[in-house]
């Protein structure tokens, strides 16, 4: 995103990879997308 163009948008901190493990089986199933942290807290 670039820097400036909307005042109510709060900025990226992190992004990373998720992965979801199974709470049944145990099993991982990895790139199951981005996540995005802002720094107000929320994520996408």
């Amino acid at each position: 995103m670039i820097k400036g163009i909307r005042s109510d948008v709060s900025n990226v901190v992190q992004a990373d990879e998720f992965e979801y493990k199974d709470p049944v089986d145990s099993s991982v199933s990895k790139h199951q997308g981005i996540r995005y942290l802002f720094e107000d807290g929320s994520r996408l």
